[in-house]
C-alpha cells in the first residue's frame, strides 16, 4: 500500500519506460528507508506509514507535474510497444493462468516465512527464535518480502495481487526490456520480441523468488553503461550507482555489477566527478536497498556482518572447485541445461539457463565483433561479469538467474546489431524466427510441467 501511494505520487505512468522504472524504484527506496527507521526506532509498523505517505504522495504529485528525464538526449521511440505489447499480453495470459490455478509457491520456503513474520510484527526486525545455525530467515535481504507484505495489505485487492505476482513482474520486465532498447537506441522491430521469449524469465513469473527484482535494475545499469558511460552527465552516474546499489542489496550474487560498473567507468570515462557521483549513488542504493541495515543487524545478532551471508551461499571450497564451477557455467551457456545436469547430477538448482536467445545473441555478436566495437565491449563485459559470478557461486552452471543482467544485455545489443546490419539481416532474421518459436514452445512445455506436477 505504501509503495503504491508513492508510485502514484511520482506519476510512474508518465514519461518513457526508463523514467517509469526509475520512479518505481524510487518509491520502493523511500518506503524501504521508512521501514528501516521505524524498525530501529521501535515505534510504529508499516501500517502506520500509510497516513504520512498519503501526504508525501500529494507533495510528490505536485512536484512531478513538470516532466523530468534521466537522459533527455536519448530519443524515446514508443514504436517498440507495437511489437512488445502483443508478446507481453500473450505471456501475461499464460502467467495469470498459472498464478491462479497453482498455489502460491516459493522456490525457497523462507520467502513466505519471512512474509508472515513481517506481517505479524509490522517491521523488518530480526526473529530472535531463528536457529543460529541456519540464519537464512534473518540474515538475507528482506526488501522483496517486505514488498509482498506491503502489496498484500492493499485494501480489497491485496491478496489477489499477491496471488498474481507474476503480472507485476512481467510489467516491470517489459518496461526493462523497452528501457534497455531505448538506451541502446535499438531500432523498433519484431526482433525485440526475443527479450520476452527467455525461458529463464518465465520461471520467475510463476514461482515466488527475488532474482527478477534484483536482476532488472542490474540489466538497465549495464545497458546504460554500454550506451552512455562515455558521454553521460555526472548526475546519471549518481542514478546508475543508486540502481546498482539496490540491485546488489536485493541479491548479493549481483555483486559483479558493482565491479564492472566501476571498472568500466575507470576505463571509459576517467572523470573524478563522475566516479565520486557513482560512489555516492552506490552508497545511497546500499542504504535504500537495505544492505547497510542487513550488515548492521547481522553484526548485532550474530557477531559478524558477512559471516551469516557467507554461510548460506553455494561458494567454491578452493581454486579447483572454482575452476569446475566456471567450466560448468561455460558448458551451460550452450547445452540448454541438459549436459550440465547429467555431468553434475548433484547440481539441482531451480531456474534454468538463458536458453536459445542467448546462443543466438552470442552468434550475432561473434560475427560482428571484428567490425563493431560495441560487440567486443559487451562480450568482454559479460565475460568478466560471468567469471566473477561463476567463480564465487557453484550454482551458476544450472541456474543463470543469479546473473540475469548480462544475458539480457547481450540479447538486447544483438537485437540492435541485427536490426542495423542489413547485409546480414537475412540469415539473422531467419534464425531469430526459429529461436523465438522454439523458445515459446519451451515456455509452453514448462507451463505444462508446472500443471502436471502441481
Amino acid at each position: 500500500m505504501n509503495v503504491l501511494l508513492l508510485m502514484a505520487g511520482l506519476r510512474v505512468w508518465s514519461g518513457g519506460p526508463l523514467e517509469a522504472l526509475t520512479r518505481i524504484f524510487l518509491a520502493i527506496s523511500l518506503v524501504s528507508l521508512e521501514i528501516q527507521v521505524i524498525t530501529w526506532a521501535g515505534v510504529g509498523t508499516f501500517r502506520t506509514l500509510i497516513l504520512p505517505n498519503v501526504v508525501i504522495a500529494a507533495i510528490l504529485f505536485w512536484w512531478t507535474a513538470r516532466p523530468r528525464h534521466i537522459a533527455p538526449d536519448v530519443e524515446v521511440d514508443r514504436s517498440h510497444w507495437r511489437y512488445l505489447l502483443p508478446a507481453t499480453c500473450a505471456l501475461a495470459i499464460l502467467v495469470l493462468f498459472l498464478n491462479n490455478v497453482m498455489p502460491l509457491t516459493p522456490v525457497d520456503p523462507y520467502h513466505l516465512e519471512r512474509v508472515e513474520r513481517i506481517a505479524q510484527v509490522g517491521s523488518i526486525a530480526y526473529d530472535p527464535t531463528v536457529d543460529r545455525n541456519d540464519p537464512r530467515l534473518n540474515s538475507l535481504n528482506w526488501l522483496y518480502e517486505f514488498l509482498i507484505v506491503d502489496m498484500k495489505h492493499i485494501p480489497a485487492i491485496g491478496e489477489r495481487l499477491v496471488r498474481n505476482h507474476g503480472l507485476a513482474g512481467l510489467i516491470m520486465y517489459a518496461l526493462t526490456a523497452s528501457a534497455m532498447m531505448t538506451l541502446l537506441q535499438v531500432p523498433p522491430g519484431w526482433l525485440g520480441v526475443m527479450l520476452l521469449s527467455l525461458p529463464l524469465v518465465f520461471h520467475q513469473l510463476v514461482l515466488v523468488k527475488n532474482d527478477l527484482i534484483g536482476g532488472l535494475p542490474a540489466a538497465v545499469v549495464l545497458a546504460w553503461m554500454v550506451a552512455r558511460v562515455r558521454k553521460a552527465p555526472v548526475h546519471e552516474f549518481l542514478w546508475a550507482g543508486w540502481l546498482a546499489g539496490i540491485a546488489v542489496s536485493i541479491k548479493l550474487t549481483t555483486f559483479p555489477l558493482a565491479s564492472v560498473l566501476v571498472a568500466g567507468s575507470l576505463i571509459w570515462r576517467r572523470d573524478a566527478r563522475a566516479l565520486s557521483a557513482l560512489a555516492a549513488g552506490g552508497a545511497a542504493g546500499a542504504l535504500a536497498g537495505g544492505f547497510v541495515f542487513t550488515l548492521i543487524e547481522n553484526f548485532r545478532t550474530y557477531g559478524s556482518a558477512f559471516g551469516p551471508l557467507m554461510a548460506i551461499t553455494g561458494r567454491p571450497t578452493g581454486l579447483a572447485d572454482a575452476g569446475v564451477s566456471i567450466l560448468r557455467f561455460a558448458i551451460s551457456l550452450f547445452d540448454l541445461g541438459v549436459l550440465t545436469r547429467r555431468l553434475w547430477p548433484q547440481m539441482t538448482q531451480w531456474g534454468g539457463t538463458y536458453g536459445l536467445p542467448l546462443i543466438w545473441a552470442l552468434a550475432v555478436l561473434a560475427v560482428s565483433a571484428r567490425r563493431v566495437s560495441q560487440a567486443r565491449e559487451v562480450l568482454a563485459l559479460a565475460i568478466v561479469y560471468w567469471l566473477l559470478c561463476a567463480a564465487t557461486n557453484i550454482d551458476m552452471g544450472t541456474s543463470h538467474r543469479y546473473a540475469l543482467g548480462p544475458g539480457l544485455l547481450l540479447v538486447a545489443v544483438a537485437i540492435g546489431l541485427a536490426s542495423r546490419e542489413h547485409s546480414r539481416a537475412s540469415w539473422v532474421r531467419r534464425s531469430a524466427v526459429l529461436v523465438i518459436v522454439l523458445s515459446a514452445m519451451q515456455i509452453l512445455r514448462s507451463a505444462g510441467l508446472y500443471l502436471f506436477r502441481m
